[in-house]
């Protein structure tokens, strides 16, 4: 098990410490506490990062068919206002 702390876990993410505090705050990202410091196991970080991925994923997978949807109903309202 790789452990890492706030400051490696941010630079592996790419994103600020605060960003990685805020995340734990809201339990967002899996972590653990020793006294008051946190700490990411390294393959935990690198599995909820792809699960981030997958549900962003198909976010907007969903918003790309209600957009469809919409523009389908559109078309639908217009031919029957027509006749």
């Amino acid at each position: 098990m790789n452990v890492l702390n706030i400051k490696e876990t941010a630079n592996l993410l790419r994103v600020s410490v605060s960003t990685i505090r805020k995340l734990c705050k809201n339990n967002e990202i899996p972590h653990f506490r020793v006294a008051y410091h946190l700490y990411f196991n390294q393959e935990s970080v690198e599995m909820w990062v792809k699960n981030q991925e997958a549900i962003n994923n198909q976010k907007t997978v969903y918003a790309q068919n209600e957009i469809k949807s919409c523009k389908n109903e559109k078309i639908l309202c217009a031919t029957a206002s027509q006749r």
